[in-house]
Protein backbone atom coordinates (compact mmCIF):
# COMPACT_ATOMS: atom_id res chain seq x y z
CA UNK A 1 0.00 0.00 0.00
CA UNK A 2 1.54 3.44 -0.86
CA UNK A 3 -1.07 5.87 0.97
CA UNK A 4 0.55 7.84 3.09
CA UNK A 5 -1.82 10.05 5.75
CA UNK A 6 0.10 13.23 4.54
CA UNK A 7 -1.90 12.80 1.42
CA UNK A 8 -5.17 15.04 1.72
CA UNK A 9 -7.28 12.31 0.18
CA UNK A 10 -6.55 9.91 2.60
CA UNK A 11 -6.74 11.81 5.59
CA UNK A 12 -10.44 13.47 4.59
CA UNK A 13 -10.95 9.43 4.11
CA UNK A 14 -10.18 8.47 7.50
CA UNK A 15 -11.92 11.71 8.71
CA UNK A 16 -15.16 10.35 6.80
CA UNK A 17 -14.87 6.94 8.75
CA UNK A 18 -14.17 8.54 11.87
CA UNK A 19 -17.65 10.70 11.08
CA UNK A 20 -19.21 7.40 10.35
CA UNK A 21 -17.90 5.63 13.95
CA UNK A 22 -18.76 8.48 15.71
CA UNK A 23 -22.49 8.41 14.05
CA UNK A 24 -22.83 4.85 14.82
CA UNK A 25 -22.11 5.51 18.50
CA UNK A 26 -24.34 7.93 19.34
CA UNK A 27 -27.23 6.20 17.41
CA UNK A 28 -26.42 3.16 18.99
CA UNK A 29 -26.88 4.61 22.55
CA UNK A 30 -29.75 6.57 21.35
CA UNK A 31 -31.69 3.46 20.14
CA UNK A 32 -30.65 1.35 23.86
CA UNK A 33 -31.86 4.21 25.66
CA UNK A 34 -35.18 2.84 27.36
CA UNK A 35 -36.63 6.50 28.12
CA UNK A 36 -36.58 6.98 24.22
CA UNK A 37 -38.17 3.57 23.66
CA UNK A 38 -40.84 4.28 26.07
CA UNK A 39 -41.62 7.73 24.95
CA UNK A 40 -40.52 9.80 28.29
CA UNK A 41 -40.29 13.25 27.51
CA UNK A 42 -38.07 14.78 30.54
CA UNK A 43 -34.28 14.74 29.10
CA UNK A 44 -33.14 13.99 32.63
CA UNK A 45 -34.36 10.71 32.57
CA UNK A 46 -32.69 9.80 29.09
CA UNK A 47 -29.40 7.40 29.45
CA UNK A 48 -28.04 9.46 26.38
CA UNK A 49 -28.36 12.65 27.69
CA UNK A 50 -25.96 11.56 30.68
CA UNK A 51 -23.06 10.41 28.67
CA UNK A 52 -20.21 12.81 27.18
CA UNK A 53 -19.06 11.92 23.32
CA UNK A 54 -16.00 9.79 24.85
CA UNK A 55 -18.37 7.46 27.36
CA UNK A 56 -20.50 6.66 23.65
CA UNK A 57 -17.40 6.19 21.96
CA UNK A 58 -16.27 4.02 24.42
CA UNK A 59 -19.19 2.06 25.24
CA UNK A 60 -19.92 1.20 21.26
CA UNK A 61 -16.54 1.26 19.58
CA UNK A 62 -16.35 -2.40 19.70
CA UNK A 63 -19.61 -2.87 18.86
CA UNK A 64 -19.91 -0.68 15.33
CA UNK A 65 -20.18 -2.45 12.29
CA UNK A 66 -19.70 -0.91 9.04
CA UNK A 67 -19.67 -1.73 5.25
CA UNK A 68 -16.70 -0.27 4.18
CA UNK A 69 -17.44 -0.96 0.32
CA UNK A 70 -20.82 1.05 0.72
CA UNK A 71 -18.98 4.23 2.74
CA UNK A 72 -16.14 4.45 0.19
CA UNK A 73 -18.63 4.64 -2.39
CA UNK A 74 -20.46 7.19 -0.25
CA UNK A 75 -17.06 9.20 -0.18
CA UNK A 76 -15.82 9.19 -3.74
CA UNK A 77 -19.19 10.30 -4.59
CA UNK A 78 -19.55 13.00 -2.40
CA UNK A 79 -15.70 14.27 -3.11
CA UNK A 80 -15.79 13.64 -6.60
CA UNK A 81 -12.08 11.73 -6.43
CA UNK A 82 -13.07 8.89 -8.67
CA UNK A 83 -9.61 7.67 -9.49
CA UNK A 84 -8.68 6.53 -6.00
CA UNK A 85 -7.32 3.15 -5.01
CA UNK A 86 -10.62 1.34 -3.85
CA UNK A 87 -8.74 -1.37 -2.75
CA UNK A 88 -5.89 0.74 -0.96
CA UNK A 89 -8.71 3.00 0.72
CA UNK A 90 -10.35 0.49 2.19
CA UNK A 91 -7.57 -1.79 3.50
CA UNK A 92 -6.28 1.42 4.80
CA UNK A 93 -9.73 1.82 6.86
CA UNK A 94 -10.03 -1.65 7.34
CA UNK A 95 -6.29 -1.42 9.53
CA UNK A 96 -7.54 2.03 11.07
CA UNK A 97 -10.47 -0.06 12.37
CA UNK A 98 -8.95 -2.35 13.93
CA UNK A 99 -6.42 -0.52 15.89
CA UNK A 100 -8.47 2.34 16.82
CA UNK A 101 -9.12 3.47 20.33
CA UNK A 102 -11.50 5.73 21.77
CA UNK A 103 -9.06 7.81 22.50
CA UNK A 104 -7.39 7.78 19.04
CA UNK A 105 -11.01 8.33 17.75
CA UNK A 106 -11.88 11.52 19.78
CA UNK A 107 -8.32 12.99 19.44
CA UNK A 108 -6.85 12.14 16.23
CA UNK A 109 -7.73 15.12 14.48
CA UNK A 110 -8.66 12.94 11.36
CA UNK A 111 -11.87 15.80 11.60
CA UNK A 112 -10.41 19.18 10.91
CA UNK A 113 -11.30 22.66 10.80
CA UNK A 114 -10.26 22.36 7.07
CA UNK A 115 -12.57 18.98 6.50
CA UNK A 116 -15.14 19.25 8.58
CA UNK A 117 -17.39 20.90 6.39
CA UNK A 118 -16.55 18.97 3.43
CA UNK A 119 -17.23 15.45 5.69
CA UNK A 120 -20.62 16.61 6.91
CA UNK A 121 -21.83 19.18 4.92
CA UNK A 122 -22.38 20.78 0.98
CA UNK A 123 -20.63 23.44 -0.21
CA UNK A 124 -23.37 26.01 -2.55
CA UNK A 125 -20.93 26.21 -5.79
CA UNK A 126 -17.85 23.77 -4.93
CA UNK A 127 -17.70 20.07 -4.65
CA UNK A 128 -16.15 18.86 -1.34
CA UNK A 129 -13.14 18.52 -2.61
CA UNK A 130 -12.62 21.84 -3.33
CA UNK A 131 -12.99 22.47 0.17
CA UNK A 132 -10.30 21.30 1.40
CA UNK A 133 -7.23 21.87 -0.95
CA UNK A 134 -4.62 23.89 0.98
CA UNK A 135 -2.98 26.81 -0.04
CA UNK A 136 0.33 28.15 0.54
CA UNK A 137 1.30 31.48 1.35
CA UNK A 138 4.35 32.97 0.12
CA UNK A 139 5.79 32.85 3.53
CA UNK A 140 5.10 28.94 3.19
CA UNK A 141 2.78 28.96 5.58
CA UNK A 142 -0.25 27.06 5.15
CA UNK A 143 -3.90 28.01 5.13
CA UNK A 144 -7.51 26.55 4.53
CA UNK A 145 -9.29 27.69 1.52
CA UNK A 146 -12.26 29.40 2.84
CA UNK A 147 -15.75 27.29 2.59
CA UNK A 148 -18.98 28.72 2.55
CA UNK A 149 -21.37 27.03 5.25
CA UNK A 150 -24.79 25.80 3.86
CA UNK A 151 -27.33 22.63 4.41
CA UNK A 152 -25.61 19.73 6.21
CA UNK A 153 -25.26 16.12 4.31
CA UNK A 154 -24.80 13.79 7.21
CA UNK A 155 -27.45 14.46 9.45
CA UNK A 156 -28.59 11.49 12.61
CA UNK A 157 -30.87 9.53 11.60
CA UNK A 158 -33.22 10.40 14.61
CA UNK A 159 -35.13 13.45 14.02
CA UNK A 160 -34.66 14.03 17.62
CA UNK A 161 -31.68 16.15 18.70
CA UNK A 162 -30.58 15.06 21.97
CA UNK A 163 -30.47 17.35 24.69
CA UNK A 164 -27.24 17.46 26.72
CA UNK A 165 -27.95 17.95 30.60
CA UNK A 166 -25.66 20.63 32.21
CA UNK A 167 -24.24 19.08 34.90
CA UNK A 168 -24.32 20.90 38.50
CA UNK A 169 -23.26 20.48 42.02
CA UNK A 170 -26.02 18.40 44.07
CA UNK A 171 -27.87 19.89 46.49
CA UNK A 172 -28.47 17.69 49.86
CA UNK A 173 -32.53 17.75 50.30
CA UNK A 174 -34.59 16.18 52.75
CA UNK A 175 -38.14 14.49 52.15
CA UNK A 176 -39.34 16.57 55.19
CA UNK A 177 -38.11 19.82 53.76
CA UNK A 178 -40.30 22.19 52.70
CA UNK A 179 -40.22 23.01 49.01
CA UNK A 180 -37.01 25.24 47.95
CA UNK A 181 -35.39 24.96 51.22
CA UNK A 182 -32.34 22.75 51.00
CA UNK A 183 -30.52 21.34 53.95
Amino acid sequence: MTLKLSNSSSRTWLGYVTAEIVQRCITMCVEECLACRNGVISPLLHFHNELSLMDKIRRYLGRVVIDLEYLFDQFILQFGWFALNRRDYIQLAEIFLNVSTPEAIMYGKYITHQNDHAIYGQQDSRSAAESIVIESTLDGAVKPKPTECSSLKRQPSSDKKPIKAKRSKKAITSQDAAPGNNL
